[in-house]
């Protein structure tokens, strides 16, 4: 028989308690449109054309067909070609969308681009630097999982932070915004142009973060996360897009254990009920013995019973 035995929701309940007790609960709002980064598969294809060119009906299969054939991928830019130049610019051009849960079709941001924000502000912080060993414990061991408006159930994979649209509904399609970019290096130069598609200003998320309770005080947790909203998730962050603010944070954690103090060593001179004993003596280097000389019991010292010699 084993000496210990434990189930999964056991294990969880361990992890949860004394693990990852520490737990913070973000309620947040995007301030700055939110981009996919996820180039867009042929359903992704379909919903561009749909929704943002708005073609006929008719004409959707062939200009999905044309799109994927033709214009996605990298290919010379005929309106800027130079006769006699030897290298032709290119146009690399894509689609980019938002993740959607399988389940329902609803976007959601990842746990993992939400803790690449945190990693970020711990990093900025330099609290990886002053708390030995810390990085390990978000990077590895925290844990970013949906909670309230964005946990879609127990049907739902937990790292997947739904988003909630300004009507209050969950984000299922959103509109594209044109992104364009150039970068040059020996091959040339190389315009980059992206439709991405966009959540709204005003959408939200909710999401907790666990992490070690004896790692960070609250204070630390405070300024991560007063930092992570300027820092923001998504794809063309540095275009500032991806931007939120918390609207609500609030956690707990662990009570800290005071170090157990030693009781005050008892002197030797005082019994337990607090008396004081009597002092122990200590023995001469001439030690007196009980003598009877005449009859007369009095105390001698032995040298004064040496024999007299006479000569």
């Amino acid at each position: 028989m084993p000496e210990f035995q434990y189930n999964g929701k056991q294990l969880r309940d361990v992890f949860d308690s004394r693990i990852a007790s520490t737990r913070i609960h973000v309620k947040a709002r995007f301030v700055a449109p939110f981009t996919g980064g996820q180039p867009a598969k042929p359903e992704g294809v379909r919903a561009y054309v749909v929704h943002h060119l708005k073609v006929d009906p008719d004409d959707v299969e062939a200009t999905i067909d044309r799109i994927r054939r033709e214009e996605l991928g990298e290919h010379v830019d005929e309106s800027s070609k130079v006769e006699g130049a030897e290298l032709d610019k290119r146009i690399t051009y894509g689609i980019k969308v938002i993740r959607r849960d399988p389940m329902d079709g609803a976007c959601f941001i990842g746990s993992w681009q939400i803790k690449a924000a945190l990693k970020t502000a711990f990093s900025r912080l330099k609290m990886f630097v002053s708390k030995q060993g810390s990085k390990g414990d978000v990077v590895e061991l925290g844990e970013v999982r949906a909670a309230g408006i964005s946990d879609g159930g127990p049907k739902s994979n937990f790292q997947l932070v739904r988003l909630i649209g300004p009507d209050g509904k969950p984000f299922k399609q959103g509109k594209y915004k044109t992104i364009r970019g150039n970068v040059s290096g020996p091959g040339g130069s190389r315009s980059i142009v992206q439709d991405v598609e966009v959540a709204p200003i005003g959408t939200t998320f909710e999401f907790e973060f666990a992490c070690k309770g004896d790692r960070f005080s609250k204070q630390d947790l405070i300024d991560v996360f007063s930092c992570i909203g300027t820092i923001g998730v998504g794809s063309t962050r540095s275009l500032e897009f991806g931007r939120f603010e918390i609207v609500e944070l609030s956690g707990s954690m662990p009570d800290k254990k005071e170090p157990k103090q030693k009781a005050p060593k008892q002197k030797a001179a005082e019994k337990t009920n607090g008396e004081k004993t009597k002092p122990k003596t200590t023995a001469t280097t001439d030690p007196v013995e009980d003598v009877p000389v005449a009859g007369v019991d009095q105390k001698v010292n032995p040298r004064d019973l040496r024999p007299t010699v006479r000569r």
